[in-house]
């Protein structure tokens, strides 16, 4: 905890996620999962992925929920 690494980018369409919502959680041991709203195709939906190293790397991230209406809420922040 002394130091910083440099970070790595988990979401890999830049420009999807410029409002930042995002929410990050961990298990105390060393996965961590995070999640953010992804604005993609004209759509916004919950996008996602998971480090099983302490965030060192990360998952391929995926999509975690799409809303059967169109839109996941584009103002309301997800949970973790």
């Amino acid at each position: 905890g002394r130091t910083w690494s440099s970070g790595s980018r988990i979401n890999r369409t830049p420009g999807s996620a410029g409002e930042a919502f995002h929410a990050l959680a961990g298990d105390g041991g060393n996965t961590v999962w995070v999640v953010w709203l992804a604005h993609r195709d004209h759509r916004v939906s919950i996008a996602g992925s998971v480090s099983a190293d302490g965030g060192g790397a990360w998952s391929e991230e995926r999509s975690i929920y799409e809303s059967p209406d169109g839109n996941v809420c584009e103002c309301c922040h997800p949970s973790a």
